[in-house]
């Protein structure tokens, strides 16, 4: 998609919607930024293709109330030395 395509795309979603701010993604910055953004008075929309907001960030629950992350991790080498007992 061309850079051109994708502004005209863009606009056609807004006038469709009749929001100052269409946001693609319920991830933590997508939510954060719509919510920033709303604190500022614009009206904002945020489109997320999942039933859930949080992106790789989400939670599940559990059947027995147990709230499971089911995020995204990642380690640096202050945490694995650490975990290393460095």
């Amino acid at each position: 998609m061309t850079l051109f395509t994708t502004v005209a795309l863009s606009a056609a979603i807004m006038a469709v919607t009749n929001v100052q701010t269409l946001i693609i993604g319920g991830g933590p910055a997508g939510v954060h930024m719509g919510y920033r953004l709303q604190e500022r008075g614009q009206s904002t929309e945020i489109w997320e293709m999942t039933d859930q907001l949080g992106g790789k960030a989400g939670m599940q629950y559990e059947k027995d109330g147990i709230t499971m992350n089911v995020g995204s991790y990642f380690f640096t080498k202050r945490l694995q030395r650490g975990l290393q007992g460095a």
